[in-house]
């Protein structure tokens, strides 16, 4: 898991991006939130979980959104409903 930027869900699927390569893999995102490390990964969208080691900058948006930046370039959005878990792991009160 130490390699995982991030994941992302695609219908039954889950994509997971790996050193600049994806992987698809049939399997539920809530799935394979539950087995990977609280401490290291993050779901920040309904449909998105980041390795919180490759995040560079986090932009607030509009809503309670952020823009969440990786080392390779990447960006994401976050959800409004997940704003309380990125808050988690970037060490602030939310």
């Amino acid at each position: 898991t130490d390699d995982i930027d991030w994941i992302e869900a695609e219908r039954n699927y889950i994509r997971l991006h790996v050193r600049g390569r994806a992987h698809l893999l049939r399997e539920n995102l809530s799935r394979v939130e539950a087995s990977l490390d609280p401490g290291k990964f993050c779901r920040i969208h309904r449909s998105t979980i980041v390795n919180v080691d490759r995040i560079q900058a986090v932009e607030s948006l509009f809503r309670g959104e952020y823009l969440v930046m990786l080392h390779d370039g990447t960006k994401l959005t976050s959800g409004r409903g997940y704003r309380g878990n990125l808050h988690r792991v970037m060490g602030k009160d939310g």
